[in-house]
């Protein structure tokens, strides 16, 4: 319970560190930075009743953790006509409320690193399409071949390569931790009940499958989980485990995200031309078999020779990634730095059940693989 704890504290402090830097950095236009509350509703009475022992399980966990002296920031009510009349979804039973942002993730991306490559203090560089191979160690050296782009070399190398990093160990316990899997996507222009002074004023999550943004500048964005996905058999498991093609959107997936708003928000209009789902696309995400990232030095059993000194991870983020990844790998900065003078030191924020070991992977790779023949996992 305590690492749980840990966990979600994390996730806490990302928002407010990226509403800092966005501030300070004055990024908010340039990246659609938007800071305010999500709901996340229960449209079944299962789904409600699971979520009064859950939060009643959380707040007590709380208030007998280091953290006892931080309110709680998220509210939890189980009151079907309360539920409808804020979240506006036709069979809300129940709904947590807490503080929530979104951005535009690619234009995070862009001004990290052109602040990274303006900087004077920095020797930044950037290489676009440059695919990584494989990657090596010569003289103490890692070696990083983008075949025809050519090689980079480096004492230190951090692999951020999320579901594309299997391929760099092959036949490996990490190979085996790590699963790609593709997950689908929306943008829908609403109609003018949901426009305006009407928009929803909330970020989403839903048990029956969706999380939804509503953004400041391109109407709502929403994605299909692949538990919704596979266990209502709107795809199957090898449309989504395994596959890192993001250039397919299958056809019944997105028939289901053009229709979810009208299914199920309240007063959602039938729309005219220009309305409705206007784009859809699909990405492609990395899950590891105890559902958490693996951060740290690469172990040397990992490697041919057994020498990691200097190789890094930040991967498997498992569809969470937003909500993570600015204070992990923040950290994981820190802790390669403490490193050059002995041994690494975590910062006291960061979750120890995020750290790669040759033990965690061994025994995360004990438990059914969403590849295996017969699996039945969807989450």
């Amino acid at each position: 319970m305590e690492e749980a704890l840990e966990a979600l504290d994390l996730e806490r402090r990302v928002l407010i560190e990226l509403r800092e830097i966005v501030e300070r950095e004055g990024w908010g236009e340039k990246v659609d930075f938007w800071s305010g509350e999500k709901v996340e509703v229960r449209v079944t009475p299962e789904g409600a009743e699971r979520m009064d022992k859950l939060y009643a399980l959380w707040s007590s966990a709380r208030a007998a953790s280091r953290f006892k002296d931080i309110p709680l920031e998220w509210s939890w009510t189980h009151d079907p006509a309360t539920a409808q009349a804020t979240t506006r979804m036709k069979n809300a039973r129940g709904f947590s409320k807490g503080p929530a942002g979104s951005l535009h993730p690619h234009k995070l991306t862009t001004a990290f690193l052109k602040a990274a490559l303006s900087s004077p203090t920095s020797n930044a560089e950037l290489y676009s399409w440059a695919p990584v191979q494989k990657i090596s160690k010569e003289d103490g050296v890692w070696v990083v071949d983008c075949e025809e782009r050519g090689t980079v070399k480096a004492k230190n190398v951090i692999l951020c390569t999320n579901a594309h990093t299997p391929h760099l160990f092959k036949g490996s316990d990490i190979d085996k931790f790590l699963t790609p899997f593709q997950g689908q996507a929306a943008n829908i222009t609403p109609p003018p009940s949901f426009s305006g002074s009407k928009a929803l004023d909330n970020t989403y999550t839903t048990d029956n499958g969706t999380y939804l943004i509503n953004t400041t500048h391109a109407g709502i964005v929403h994605g299909l989980y692949q538990k919704t996905s596979l266990g209502t058999g709107l795809m199957e498991r090898k449309d989504v485990w395994g596959n890192v093609d993001d250039s397919f959107v299958h056809p019944a997936a997105k028939k289901w995200l053009a229709e979810y708003c009208a299914n199920n928000f309240e007063g959602w209009e039938e729309t005219a031309p220009g309305e409705g789902g206007m784009r859809f696309w699909s990405g492609i995400m990395c899950a590891t078999q105890d559902t958490l990232p693996l951060v740290g030095q690469v172990p040397k059993e990992q490697v041919p020779g057994g020498d990691s000194q200097g190789l890094y991870i930040a991967a498997g983020f498992h569809g969470h990634g937003m909500g993570r990844i600015v204070l992990v790998t923040k950290y994981l900065v820190d802790y390669i730095i403490s490193s050059k003078e002995g041994e690494g030191q975590w910062d006291g924020g960061f979750p120890k059940s995020y750290v790669i070991s040759q033990e965690r992977l061994e025994r995360g790779n004990a438990v059914e693989g969403y590849l295996d023949e017969g699996s039945k996992r969807l989450d």
